[in-house]
């Protein structure tokens, strides 16, 4: 009701009202279609569907566009599901979401969404004109104009084109635009944009459908002073509103009259192409030469942009032929340049851009300093241009260049801050500090230093003290007759700042100053410039910056909050005692989000954040909301209600009501089936009988097993901030994360079963939208089937009971013949068994006295031995004791003369001492030669397990082989640690040693010049090592592989037995449970290493 009260209002002033009207050039950031996308630059008309898709028509094909990709349509005449030419001129989605597509030359095309296929109607009579505007009346008729062709139409249930009255309409062929209305037929003709007609009729027509009655206002029956008429346009006052060919705009009153709307002079003298008014009740007008007005009913504002050479930004060109808003209120402007996207952000930023040539803008890009006066006046440093000063009410923009002193100091190259103190603007540049005269004259401020600093911030505050910041030397303390009150910086007496650089410098509520630098933290000065705090980034987590280079610092909500190295931080109070510092909290991750940042408004909007509801998370704006991406530090203002931000293309202004415009939640649409690879047509294919985004379910044969699933989201704001994930639930583990450019999810060779696809999307840092759904089955082939199974089951079942029905009647008719066969092989294999039985107790038998041969042989030769060796010290006692008796007999007959001597007893007593001394010697030498005789047969005629101390007991059987080792001469190294002991078989033990001394004498030594036997014996852990070597012959491989087998001699023939290291391998591998290993080659004598355990069990 107040939008129509404001529009009621216009129009009687617009009757009247006959004073100029001042238009407010304005600029805005444009996004063009053509800088990010290969699309035909020669637009002409747009849509959007349903599905939030965009349908751009161009003079080379039609082009679906859903923020990040394009669709394209081109033309094939000779096929006839598509376009019938790629000349695009009209677009309209009729109520049953069909796209319906004029043509120049080509007719009429229709787009079904459902098989994704055109179809095609001609012009009656085969004139395919161009047509020029489509509409749908309330009846679902559709009506078509055409430049040349009159008007035709088209009904629900009709098939073809058919022309509407032509006898009555026959002069008025010539239509840029219609309407229908009321049972009303409006016609709008003339010359248009590269029209030019083909008689001389123009002006607006209007037919009666219910009486068939016809009416034409043109420039000799009406106040039209121009009726070249190229648009119809209904105003919110349902009042029809006519954009002329530079007769400016006619509203048809509902006397028939045509009164002339009130525009700037410029607007009635431009070729006007198209009108359109917003959602918010604004009213926006195109021209083929002067760009668009935008007119603004509540404040009677008229603004005009137009197209600024430099600007890349901007609008392309002053020839636009159409206008369209979408649903998220941005409005699209269509020329030869192709498609520029004006958003509804983009419409309250105020822009005031650079342009060297155009007094009304910058003269450089930067601004670096800004200082919000007023709202009409706005103080702004623009690098090496100076100062300048705006008026954004206005657009009036007055520059001053940067100051050139004489003689006093360096000349400035840059102006870097700006201020205006008690009605007077001081700038801070690279050299110094100016006061800009009355006369545009500068004055140097000098400093007592030997350089004059470079400014980078000025500030008065509640003190009313001048605070200089500056980027080399500190910051400065002026009194209010800028008298300096302290200097301070790292090197000053007393409170010495921790940096010298300074780009950030901002007054809290009690008073004190921060201060922000490039790289080295932040630090506070208290308001009585007594104590300096600074807090950097390698503080405690929690205490400090999590990065040092300070951008930006602002107080709201009665919360400090600071912007470094891009990441936003809050510095935290004491509630009792807000002055004293607790800690800064960086808002690192998206869960750090907390009530107070998401309500600091200012803070969050001077860095294009705004807080989203509906998605739960920030959304940053871009060129495409209108603002710019690089902004430069300090470059701010928060005052009377908006946002002031310099950067490199100029200055921003964005009022703080932007942030209560809402992002809706992505709409996620799955809008493309693919298979190996190739796109699946709606309606062509069992598996895809409709739009993949209207199926609840597809169905896929086990040969389909590769397929893919594209979706989107349309977004033309922020697309590159749109995340996607999905999974198939059934398949995947986890959600799979997607990107904007990547928005399709491929599976292959997937296991037959129902399997659910989940798709969710959010804007970066937001939630996660409730995910849609798709049910998918992969049917399994015809041999993994249920049925197939069933069957499979009862042909095997019956298969296998006729089997076993056979395998049992001649398995009873074998049994038979077995049991037969079985009992007489059975009394065969009895008596051969017992047979073997026989032959082997006898080999056991023979084989027990060959060892008890070999081993009494042994003992024989022990025996023989011993006895060779007793021989000796019993002869020695033989002869000893016939000496004794020969000097008894001596001595007893010199006795018995009684001419025994003195001298000659003494003689005999020393006789018979030296006699019993041998005797006495050669008998204990023999009686040990029988001990250990006895020990030794003893121990190798019966097992016995006892303890034995080695070194004794290797000594006595090496004493009992001596008779052999002296045969030879061989010597024997004996290796034995003392005290070592083992509890074992020792009549075992002494068996491998003689066996093994044995076999070296009589098989290896045999023909060595120094034979040499070497035993060693060593513990290791429970196990006795013996290794024993001799330098014999040594053996070939082939007859070390058999060296321990029974009967196994190579000395046959000289009486071997083949048995000697046959016993020595049962002995330590039965016996003595332990291992004997042997290593010999030819002319490199034997080796055995054998473990023997020291203790043995008895068995």
């Amino acid at each position: 009701m107040i939008r129509l009260l404001c529009w009621s209002v216009l129009l009687f002033c617009s009757w009247h009202s006959v004073a100029d009207i001042t238009v407010r050039p304005a600029y805005a950031r444009f996004t063009h279609l053509a800088d990010s996308q290969a699309i035909s630059p020669f637009a002409t008309s747009m849509l959007q569907d349903a599905q939030g898709y965009l349908w751009l028509g161009t003079h080379h094909g039609l082009y679906r566009f859903d923020g990040v990709s394009l669709q394209h349509y081109p033309a094939d005449s000779t096929k006839a599901d598509r376009l019938s030419s790629d000349w695009i001129t009209s677009l309209l989605m009729d109520s049953r979401g069909i796209l319906w597509v004029g043509t120049r030359y080509g007719g009429l095309n229709r787009f079904n969404p459902a098989t994704e296929q055109f179809s095609r109607f001609n012009w009656p009579d085969a004139d395919n004109s161009e047509i020029t505007a489509l509409t749908e009346d309330d009846n679902g008729t559709l009506w078509v104009a055409s430049y040349g062709g009159g008007v035709a139409t088209l009904p629900t249930s009709a098939g073809q084109l058919t022309r509407f009255m032509p006898e009555a309409l026959s002069d008025f062929r010539f239509i840029n635009h219609l309407s229908v209305r009321d049972n009303q037929l409006y016609l709008a003709l003339g010359e248009a944009p590269q029209r030019r007609p083909g008689n001389e009729v123009s002006g607006l027509v209007r037919v009666d459908l219910a009486g068939a009655g016809v009416t034409h206002w043109h420039n000799q029956n009406s106040n039209l002073a121009v009726d070249h008429i190229t648009r119809l346009h209904w105003m919110p006052t349902s009042e029809l509103a006519l954009a002329t060919f530079g007769g400016g705009i006619w509203l048809l009153q509902s006397d028939d009259s045509l009164q002339a709307f009130t525009t700037p002079i410029e607007l009635n003298q431009s070729q006007l192409t198209d009108i359109l008014t917003d959602t918010l009740g604004e009213l926006w007008i195109s021209s083929f030469d002067r760009g668009v007005w935008h007119y603004q009913p509540k404040t009677g504002q008229w603004r005009q942009f137009t197209h600024e050479a430099l600007l890349r930004d901007g609008l392309q060109t002053n020839a636009i032929f159409a206008m369209f808003q979408d649903q998220a209120e941005s409005i699209w402007f269509i020329s030869h340049t192709g498609f520029s996207q004006l958003s509804a952000f983009a419409r309250q930023v105020q822009v005031l851009p650079a342009a060297p040539d155009n007094d009304n803008l910058l003269t450089s890009n930067d601004v670096f300093g800004i200082d919000a006066v007023a709202p009409d006046q706005i103080w702004l440093a623009n690098r090496e241009s100076g100062l300048a000063r705006f008026n954004p009410q206005t657009g009036a923009l007055q520059k001053w260049p940067l100051p050139m002193p004489a003689g006093i100091g360096a000349v400035p190259t840059l102006a870097r801050a700006v201020k205006s103190i008690a009605g007077e603007v001081w700038l801070g540049t690279d050299q110094g500090l100016f006061r800009l005269q009355a006369d545009d004259s500068w004055t140097l401020l000098p400093l007592p230093l030997p350089r004059q600093p470079h400014i980078s911030a000025i500030h008065v505050d509640k003190q009313q003290r001048i605070w200089l910041a500056s980027r080399t030397d500190g910051v400065f303390v002026l009194d209010s007759r800028f008298r300096l009150l302290k200097h301070l910086h790292p090197n000053s007496n007393g409170q010495a700042l921790p940096f010298s650089s300074i780009t950030v410098l901002y007054e809290d509520q009690f008073g004190d100053i921060w201060l922000g630098s490039v790289d080295q933290g932040l630090a506070r000065v208290g308001a009585n410039l007594d104590r300096v705090e600074h807090w950097q980034q390698n503080m405690p987590a929690g205490n400090g910056l999590v990065y040092n280079g300070v951008q930006a610092i602002i107080e709201e909500n009665g919360h400090l909050f600071v912007r470094a190295g891009n990441l936003k931080h809050r510095v935290l109070r004491s509630s009792q005692q807000p002055r004293l510092i607790t800690g800064i909290k960086g808002y690192q991750q998206d869960s750090d989000v907390d009530q107070e940042l998401k309500q600091a408004t200012a803070f969050n909007l001077m860095y294009r954040f705004i807080w989203s509801d509906a998605n739960q998370g920030f959304i940053q704006l871009g060129a495409s909301h209108g603002v710019q991406d690089a902004t430069w530090i300090a470059s701010s203002a928060v005052a009377f209600g908006n946002v002031y931000r310099g950067g490199r293309q100029g200055l921003d202004i964005y009022p703080l009501q932007l942030t209560q415009r809402q992002f809706p939640p992505p709409q996620l649409i799955l809008h493309q089936l693919s298979m190996f690879n190739q796109p699946v047509q709606p309606g062509l294919n069992m598996v895809l009988p409709q739009p993949l985004s209207q199926t609840s379910q597809l169905i896929f044969n086990h040969l389909q097993d590769m397929f893919s699933l594209h979706f989107t989201a349309p977004d033309f704001l922020q697309p590159q901030q749109l995340q996607y994930r999905y999974q198939l639930e059934g398949f995947d583990r986890d959600w799979l994360g997607v990107h904007d450019n990547n928005r399709v999810a491929t599976y292959t060779r997937l296991p037959p079963g129902d399997y659910r696809f989940l798709l969710s999307a959010r804007y970066q840092g937001g939630s996660w939208q409730p995910p849609q759904s798709l049910q998918i089955t992969v049917l399994p082939p015809w041999w993994m089937t249920l049925g197939f199974r069933f069957m499979l089951v009862i042909v095997l079942v019956g298969t296998i009971s006729a089997v076993i029905v056979w395998r049992f009647a001649n398995e009873r008719r074998l049994r038979v013949l077995l049991e037969r066969e079985v009992a007489a092989r059975t009394e065969e294999i009895e008596q051969q068994h017992q047979a073997l039985q026989d032959s082997y107790a006898e080999l056991k038998k023979a084989q027990q006295q060959l060892v008890t041969q070999e081993k009494m042989a042994s003992l024989g030769a022990l025996v023989a031995g011993v006895a060779h060796e007793i021989n000796t010290p019993l002869g020695i006692c033989v002869t000893a004791a016939s000496h004794l008796q020969a000097e008894l007999d001596a001595i007893t007959a010199q006795y018995a003369n009684g001419g025994m001597q003195k001298s000659a007893f003494d003689r005999f007593l020393q006789r018979v001492t030296d006699s019993v001394r041998i005797l006495q010697s050669n008998t204990g030498r023999a009686a040990d030669l029988v001990n250990s005789f006895k020990q030794i047969s003893v121990d190798q005629s019966y097992d016995s397990v006892r303890n034995v101390e080695l070194i004794s007991y290797i000594h006595d059987v090496l004493l009992s082989l001596q008779p052999q080792l002296k045969k030879l001469a061989c010597q024997v190294k004996l290796d034995v640690p003392e005290q070592l002991q083992m509890y074992t078989d020792a009549g075992a033990l002494a068996q491998i040693i003689t066996n093994l001394v044995m076999n070296s004498l009589h098989h290896g030594l045999q023909e060595v010049a120094q034979p040499q036997i070497a035993i060693s014996l060593q513990q290791q852990q429970q196990l006795l090592h013996l290794q024993y070597s001799d330098n014999g012959c040594g053996m070939s491989a082939t007859d070390l592989a058999r060296l321990f087998d029974p009967f196994f001699t190579t000395k046959r023939h000289q009486g071997g037995t083949g048995l000697g290291t046959h016993i020595v391998y049962n002995l330590v591998t039965v016996r003595f449970s332990g291992r004997i290993e042997v290593s010999s080659s030819p002319g490199q004598g034997l080796h055995y290493n054998i473990w023997l355990p020291l203790r043995m069990t008895k068995d």
